[in-house]
């Protein structure tokens, strides 16, 4: 199996844990055996699996990079959701500006 081929394997693998827990999380709040509440305030860190999924990628492979930033992303958006960061990501958004222009600079 090569590298690219186990990168795809990898995220398929997330997205469907991701998938899989989305349902049964559903499932049960429409069966009045869970209620989600306050669980809808972790959404973010759907992001950060996503980000995970590129981070696991073999050395060598684009978008490792961009997946510590997605990772990041939903970390410190699930934060703000939960009142645990005094900035939130929306507060940030110029520090983006700031990673893109120097990603494009290197």
């Amino acid at each position: 199996m090569d590298s690219s081929e186990q990168a795809r394997m990898t995220q398929r693998l997330v997205f469907g844990i991701v998938l899989l827990g989305l349902g049964v999380l559903f499932l049960l709040d429409r069966v009045d055996v869970f209620r989600l509440g306050r669980l809808w305030e972790y959404w973010p860190l759907i992001i950060a699996a996503v980000g995970l999924t590129k981070v696991l990628q073999p050395a060598g492979s684009p978008g490792r990079g961009f997946g510590v930033i997605l990772i990041a992303v939903g970390v410190w958006w699930t934060l703000d959701n939960l009142d645990l960061v005094e900035y939130g990501v929306w507060d940030l958004w110029p520090g983006f500006l700031i990673l893109a222009g120097a990603n494009l600079l290197r």
